[in-house]
């Protein structure tokens, strides 16, 4: 039988594992993000990373998009930057919105979901406005069984 010490190297010890990730807020409107994690040694700790400004960025399209979300998303301050996102190889334009609390920042998050779900809604009411279907084949059952079993349908 091999001692646990004997398996695992001293700088492995080092790598560790998060899993589980907690957001809050503390008294004095402090973002904290606190991960729970645990080591190769079975050693468990917690690490919390305090964020004083609490923001998020926008993809502008053009510059007239500039004060549009800035009325709509109601921020306390904002910057316009240029980034490369973690996921493309060019640069971009994006503006940065600030929060004074966490609970404005989910606020404006919110409205940007909501308004997502009504566009994908209007979209679909609009297909099916134009395609809208009562008796085919792939929708009603009773149509594919006859028509895979070759039987006339009576009216």
């Amino acid at each position: 039988m091999y001692n646990r010490s004997e398996l695992i190297e001293p700088l492995d010890t080092n790598k560790l594992y998060i899993y589980d990730a907690i957001d809050s807020t503390t008294f004095n409107q402090k973002y904290i993000l606190s991960l729970l994690t645990v080591c190769l040694d079975r050693t468990k700790f917690t690490i919390n990373v305090s964020i004083d400004s609490v923001f998020f960025d926008i993809k502008l399209y053009s510059e007239d998009d500039l004060k549009k979300y800035d009325n709509e998303f109601e921020s306390e301050s904002y910057e316009k930057i240029y980034r490369q996102p973690f996921d493309s190889t060019e640069k971009f334009t994006f503006l940065r919105l600030y929060y004074n609390t966490l609970k404005k920042k989910r606020e404006a998050l919110k409205k940007i979901e909501t308004k997502r779900e009504e566009i994908l809604l209007e979209r679909i009411e609009e297909f099916d406005r134009y395609y809208d279907t009562y008796s085919d084949n792939q929708t009603c059952y009773y149509r594919t069984v006859a028509y895979k079993n070759d039987f006339e349908l009576v009216k």
